[in-house]
């Protein structure tokens, strides 16, 4: 590609600059500075590009409002992302106290939400807002780990203490914690009129999103729709079980955002369980020609639904394939992370279910492939589980395919003969 041609003024210093501008007549010196004019007008256009297209910050007093003199600067409207980070230690001052970014302030300040909304009104151009915690940096939901880093938060209270923070303040990253930040961003970029496509919430550590979170308040309810009517992308993490726990707020959330490509949902996998997601799974493969429960709504459509993520769950084979059939002719990429199948379908008792049906990944991978208007550009199977309770050890199990092979991908043509290979060769650990 022909390189640009280039200027000289531009190896030349400001001071000669100015020392050249004393001897120029009027007429050339406003043609010098127009000349200038345009070099500054082009060079901030392709610096903000790359150096404000992208922002992160911690959700503190300090940087919530340093967001807020930003989008009132010319280098605003360059933003297209912003990654939002919760707290993950005790602010402590000199004294070894809690400073002023204690639950009460937060409170009283409603989560920051009037700054959030004043911010948010003048950032016209912003396309995705990420909510994330302290140990998502590095990290992906569908992809091993790669090595962690030190989180900001802690070398900021090092720095300006000398003390090492604790890893997870008395106030950390607790669910009540995570979900107040999450319904304020949602309020505060609904009100501010936002047109934001993509909505991502990262959450690695131990904190979930709950169903109350997200309720939708009537007196927003208006602007929280049109907000969620425009996303293309939404990845969340949640904890639900029940259908009554979910049906009434996520599941209303999740039928406004009906224009959605992009679909990502996680549970949790820690030393306490996985989360049983099953209800939720049903829930999104019905349509309108399953029999009627009586909970509105009773199902959700995403007509243009073309990447589907689930993550850290447990969930039986047939909510799985129900719902892949169910955007079967739209889907192109599918995604499993550290899912958990047991080898029951929980509708029936063990001793009555068909032992021709497998509740396992071998027979997860059977069915997909054998859904005839599935064409899928790629698919991704991290970490899967299996848990036993016909065979000893009862339990989670880990499925290979050869030794420490636990994370197959598979990329263009021959899907379906990639996932019965991949059903024949994996066996329980």
């Amino acid at each position: 590609m022909a390189q640009p041609p280039y200027n000289h003024l531009l190896s030349l210093p400001v001071e000669t600059l100015h020392h050249i501008a004393d001897y120029l007549e009027s007429n050339s010196l406003g043609a010098f500075r127009s000349t200038c004019r345009a070099l500054d007008a082009t060079l901030f256009t392709r610096f903000a590009t790359k150096a404000f297209s992208r922002k992160k910050l911690g959700l503190t007093w300090d940087e919530v409002v340093e967001l807020v003199e930003f989008s009132k600067s010319r280098a605003s409207r360059f933003l297209d992302r912003i990654d939002f980070y919760t707290p993950n230690v005790s602010y402590l001052s000199d004294s070894g106290s809690e400073t002023e970014e204690e639950p009460g302030h937060r409170a009283q300040n409603n989560y920051y939400g009037e700054q959030l909304r004043e911010a948010f009104s003048n950032l016209r151009e912003i396309q995705t807002v990420v909510l994330r915690d302290h140990v998502s940096v590095n990290r992906s939901w569908t992809r091993p780990p790669v090595k962690q880093i030190l989180d900001s938060d802690s070398l900021t209270v090092f720095r300006k203490t000398g003390t090492r923070p604790k890893a997870k303040g008395s106030y950390g990253d607790s669910d009540f914690e995570t979900g107040k930040y999450f319904s304020t961003l949602i309020e505060s970029l609904s009100e501010a009129g936002t047109r934001v496509k993509h909505l991502e919430v990262c959450l690695v550590a131990d904190s979930t999103l709950e169903a109350r979170d997200f309720t939708i308040h009537n007196r927003l309810k208006t602007s929280v729709v049109a907000f969620l009517e425009n996303l293309e992308r939404l990845h969340i993490v949640v904890d639900v079980e029940e259908v009554d726990e979910f049906q009434s707020n996520l599941g209303q959330f999740l039928s406004y955002a009906s224009n959605l490509k992009d679909l990502r949902i996680n549970g949790y996998h820690n030393i306490n369980g996985v989360a049983d997601m099953n209800s939720l799974v049903y829930w999104l493969g019905r349509s309108s020609t399953n029999p009627p429960t009586g909970i509105s709504p009773e199902f959700v459509d995403f007509s243009r639904l073309e990447t589907l993520s689930l993550g850290k769950m447990t969930i039986f084979v047939e909510g799985i394939h129900d719902l892949i059939c169910k955007y079967a002719s739209t889907l192109k990429t599918l995604e499993f992370w550290l899912v958990t199948i047991p080898d029951t379908d929980g509708t029936r008792n063990v001793d009555e279910q068909d032992s021709s049906e497998e509740q396992s990944w071998p027979g997860l991978c059977r069915k997909i492939a054998d859904i005839e208007n599935l064409n899928l550009d790629r698919i991704s199977i991290g970490k899967p589980l299996q848990y036993n309770t016909r065979s000893a050890p009862t339990g989670d199990v880990r499925v290979e395919v050869g030794v420490g092979a636990d994370f197959f991908e598979h990329t263009g043509t021959g899907l379906k003969e990639f996932l019965r290979g991949l059903a024949e060769d994996m066996y329980c650990v």
